[in-house]
């Protein structure tokens, strides 16, 4: 699940057994309660932060080393849903991204 939300209970309902929720950001600010293990069943959970990487120099180093190979290579490709030019679509591309449809990132190009 892309977002801790007040959705996580439903995809608790929804995992098949043996099945790892896997539920990161905290885009939104309402409660995310996070189900008991009658929902889940026996589950183990873990919450990571980027103080564990950016605070230590070797992780942090394989992680730069990780994340530029992806870059590098191709395999780190965002998704873009729709791509506004000019600023004169700032409106229209922040409406874009308040509704909540997007499929992918949203990006607003200016020239000049």
């Amino acid at each position: 699940m892309p977002s801790a939300r007040p959705g996580v209970p439903a995809l608790a309902e929804t995992l098949a057994p043996g099945g790892h929720p896997i539920v990161y950001g905290r885009l939104d600010p309402r409660e995310a309660p996070l189900p008991g293990q009658d929902a889940f069943g026996p589950v183990s959970s873990r919450f990571h932060g980027m103080h564990e990487v950016t605070r230590d120099d070797e992780r942090l180093r394989r992680a730069h080393a990780f994340v530029t190979a992806g870059l590098a290579d191709g395999s780190f490709a965002p998704v873009i849903d729709r791509v506004f030019e000019g600023l004169d679509t700032v409106a229209e591309a922040h409406r874009r991204l308040e509704a909540g449809t997007r499929t992918g990132k949203i990006v607003l190009t200016v020239t000049g």
